[in-house]
Parts: structure tokens; sequence; C-alpha cells
């Protein structure tokens, strides 16, 4: 300890910012010397906790009051917060779930008033009312309105839904009006609003404003955003250019296409877009008019994205759905609400994403829900520069599902069985075997190859994999056409708990191409098996 104390404060700065967490504790702990250079580094990373107003058994965290007061008499603290974490948390999270309530106390409510003086004018009272009252989205709007280099921000989605003003605090950062002491998030590259941890998406009435913000801040580089209402547009006659944004994900829970290309037409230099399409069945029960017919919205979808042709490299597409209650209503056509999955459409050709690299895509968005319609020929709708094809089986357990058909009348302990037995994925396994044949006639060649495929991967649900019979005839195909090809599947399967929910993807190497890293694979009959974490796409109760 004296040894530290004793050096140059520059290198003694840089010691201490190598040090972990716990290690930072320790000596603001044992050390008064040392706990004014140690304390800063603490704050580069603040995480906090808020509790639904349901859950009133558990005892609710330390107030935001003390975090903002603390940085309020010391702003220098404030410099040092890079990312900034709000997560909501509790026993019992619902649909109407309303957050509780944190009041300043009275020994710092003028504190608060002072910071939101700070604010541009056409916030202050708005904020001040909500703020007194303890509404935790205005709280944490003037928290980061102090957060001068905030690289990070991360958000589930009940704390922007609870006020606007988190999003009114972003906006405002881009317009001239604004107080010179506002934030400005110059600094601010990462910005994601998630799913809550409970894995449920709450459903708001006025719920946007985040992605409205979005649009307001041209330094971002990576953001993930929830989409359920139309977007507005900058007013601005000159609308920012998000040029510096590189990787979005969105999660659609009740947005149509034309919301995405009203984002996408800011991104420039968009080289990943991961969209996430949650359908909601509740919305169904609401429509008993039929006014949502949902028709050919993946070719919308596939007309928004051709916005970002230019620049887009990998396109991830998943789907997931929360049924309601009662399902259908009794008085709603049955047929109508089982068609919405048909009534989508298809993506149709993406032949025109000339940089596209790696695509992954749910089958039934790549060729529709019928197999007697679909195009025969996955090179007529592919972009020939494919390096990575990623099929995935998302809506397998719909009964109405056809391309890979197997019996759904077995559930629990004999679910995998049954699926072993009754699987037949023969339609999507010859379109497939028409795609490897091109692929690996070209290969034979000696003409220059037109076809970039390296690699391609089911992706399915536990306890939903192919039988061997079909995996050995993929293999095959795969090893004709030089591509290596591997099933995925999730480590959580169907009707989980929620405790057993986990990231864990287990991966089957079917076919290998020579130089492929097989140093973290452990040897399985048949396949070569490795394990790996991917962050899931969760909707709700469904996994």
């Amino acid at each position: 300890m004296p040894g530290l104390v004793s050096l140059p404060p520059e290198l003694l700065q840089e010691v201490l910012s190598q040090l972990d967490e716990d290690a930072l504790c320790a000596l603001c702990r044992t050390c008064q010397t040392l706990h004014a250079y140690a304390e800063p580094f603490l704050y580069e990373s603040i995480t906090y906790t808020f509790y639904s107003d349901n859950d009133k058994d558990i005892p609710g965290p330390p107030s935001i009051d003390g975090l903002f007061t603390a940085i309020w008499r010391r702003p220098e603290l404030a410099a040092y917060v890079k990312r900034a974490y709000f997560v909501v948390t509790g026993d019992s999270l619902y649909f109407d779930t309303e957050l509780r309530e944190l009041p300043p106390s009275e020994e710092h409510v003028d504190s608060w008033v002072e910071a939101i003086l700070d604010l541009d004018e056409s916030l202050q009272d708005r904020i001040s009312e909500e703020v007194v009252g303890g509404n935790v989205g205005a709280l944490t709007a003037v928290l980061l309105s102090r957060l001068h280099n905030l690289e990070v921000l991360e958000m589930d989605f009940t704390v922007p839904c609870s006020s606007d003003a988190i999003a009114d605090v972003l906006k405002a950062s881009a317009s001239p009006s604004t107080s010179g002491n506002a934030s400005g998030f110059q600094q601010l590259e990462e910005l994601r609003v998630i799913n809550n941890r409970d894995g449920r998406v709450l459903r708001y009435d006025d719920s946007q404003s985040i992605p409205d913000a979005l649009l307001h801040l041209p330094n971002l580089r990576e953001a993930e955003i929830i989409l359920q209402e139309p977007v507005a547009a900058p007013s601005a006659e000159d609308p920012i250019l998000l040029n510096n944004l590189t990787r979005l994900s969105i999660l659609n829970a009740g947005a149509s296409p034309k919301d995405l290309a009203s984002i996408l037409k800011f991104t420039p230099q968009l080289e990943t877009l991961e969209y996430f399409l949650g359908q909601d069945f509740e919305e169904l029960k609401n429509d008993r008019r039929y006014r949502c017919e949902y028709r050919n919205e993946w070719a919308a979808f596939a007309e928004a994205v051709n916005t970002v042709a230019g620049s887009l490299k990998e396109l991830i597409i998943s789907v997931d759905w929360a049924h309601i209650d009662d399902y259908p209503p009794e008085d709603m056509d049955t047929d109508w609400v089982n068609g919405i999955w048909e009534r989508r459409g298809r993506v149709g050709s993406l032949k025109s994403l000339v940089c596209l690299e790696r695509l992954e895509v749910p089958i039934v968005a790549l060729l529709g829900w019928e197999p007697s319609t679909a195009p025969d020929r996955l090179q007529d709708i592919l972009p020939m520069g494919l390096r990575e094809l990623c099929l995935r089986d998302d809506l397998i357990d719909e009964h109405h599902y056809r391309w890979t058909r197997w019996q759904h009348f077995v559930i629990g302990r004999n679910l995998a069985q049954s699926f072993h037995d009754t699987c037949n994925p023969t339609d999507l396994l010859e379109r497939l075997r028409r795609y490897l044949d091109a692929v690996g006639t070209e290969l034979e060649s000696d003409s220059a190859r037109k076809f970039g495929l390296e690699s391609l991967v089911l992706k399915a649900q536990l306890d939903r994999v192919w039988p061997d019979k079909y995996l050995e005839q993929l293999r095959m195909m795969s090893q004709a056409a030089g591509v290596s090809a591997a099933v995925r599947m999730r480590m959580s399967g169907f009707l989980t708990s929620y405790d057993s929910w986990n990231d864990e993807v287990k991966e089957m190497i079917l076919e290998a191409i020579p130089g492929q890293d097989m140093e973290s694979m452990e040897g399985r009959i048949p396949y070569e098996c490795r394990y790996f974490d991917e962050p899931r796409r969760q909707f709700r109760s469904n996994d």
C-alpha cells in the first residue's frame, strides 16, 4: 500500500484504471489516502435496479436519489461514468405493471430542481412534476443529463416507457436550443432498450419515444430498440444521418415494415441488421373487425431492407409469438387467426443485397408458408456473394407448419421421440440439394466462382433436430459442394420453466471444411460438437 501512495499521480491513475471493482472497493475501505483516487473509477459503470409496484414484499433498492446526489455534489464523478444500466426486476411483472415510485428526499429536492433548470426550457415544467412525484423515468432522465461522457446506455423496456423524459432529454441534446450545461451525449456510442429480464414485452399505448430519439443521436455505433407504433421522423429540414451506426437490432412487437424503412433511410453505413418479429396474438383478440390483414409484410420488409443494400453485410431475422388465454376468441374466425403466417407471404428475392455475406432467416420468411407455392431454386433468390446461410425452424411448433412436418399430438417427455419418429423435412431438403448442387457444379469447373457460399447452418430448438438419415443426406450434399454444414440447437426446450432458460447453444458439425477450427470441439457420436453462448431473442413466454 505505501508503494502505491508514493507513485506519481499520473502513474497511480493508470494503475487504478486496471483494477477490477472488488479491488477498488478494498482500496477505498482500507486506505483513506487512496480513496479519493480510487472512488471515481467505481463510477465508470453504474447499474441500478427498479422494482415493479406489484412487488410489495420485495425490499426496494437504495434510492436513485442517493446516486444522483453523489454526482451532483461531486461533478467530477459524473465525468467518469462511461456505462449505465437500468434494470427492471421482481417476482411479478405483468402487462399492466407500473414501476415503484421513488420520490426524492426533502433534503435533496432542491438539487433535483437545479439540475432540471439545466435542461431545455420546454421540458422543465413536466419533468419537475414527474421528479417530485418519484417517476423513475423522469428521475433517470435527469441523472442521465449529468453524465457528459456516457458511452453505453442500456435500459429495460419499462424504464423509458414510464415517462417520455428520457427520450426528450436524448432528443434535446441535438437541439441548438439546449442549455450549454446539458450533456449533449456526444460520446454515446451504444443505446439498448431490451426486453425486461423475465423476457416479456409489456404493451404500452405510447412507447415510441426511444425509437424517435434514436434518430437524434448521430454518434451511435450500435442500437437496440423495440418498435410498437409508427416512428416519427425528425422534423428538421436536414435530418441527422446516423453515419456511424453499423449495427441495429429491432424487436418488432406491432409496428409495420414501413416503420423500419423510416429508420433505415437514416443509416447509410449499416452493416448488421437484427430483426426479431414478435407476433402478439393479443392484438388479434382486439381486432374483432379484422382490420389488420398482415398481408405480404415480408415483401414490404425486404423492400425496407433494400434501403441499406449498399452496406449491409449481415441480416438476422427471427420470429416468435405469444398466444392469448382464449385462443382464438369464440367470436373470431379461427382460420383467419391461424392464417396470419401465410398472409405475411415471403421476402422474395434478396439478390439486390450485393454486400450481404451472412443471412440468418426463418424458413417461412424466406420461402413462405406453403412449400407447394415456394420457389424451387434458392439460387434464384439469394445473393451470389452470400458466405453463410442459416435457416431457422422458428415456427416448428405451429400445428400447420409444413416445412418440417411432424406429429404434434404428443407433449412432455415423449415429445422428442415423437418428433424423431415422424419428422419429414423433404420439401426443404430438396431445395437445399438443388442449391448445393449449383454451388458444387461451379466448384468443379475451371471458371471463376460466382457463388460465395462457405457455410450452411440449420438452427433448431432442442428436441427438434432432424433424424440422422436426413442429417446424413445434408452432410453428403454439403461435402460434395465444398460447404461446411452444422446444426445449432437451443439448450432450452419446449414448455421449459424460466429458471432453466439459458443462452447456451450446442452446435453439431455435420461437415467441416479444411482449416475450420476444431480445438473447442469434443468428440460425440456421430458428429463433433461444441458449445457456445448466443443471446436469446425472446418474446414473452416463448423461447
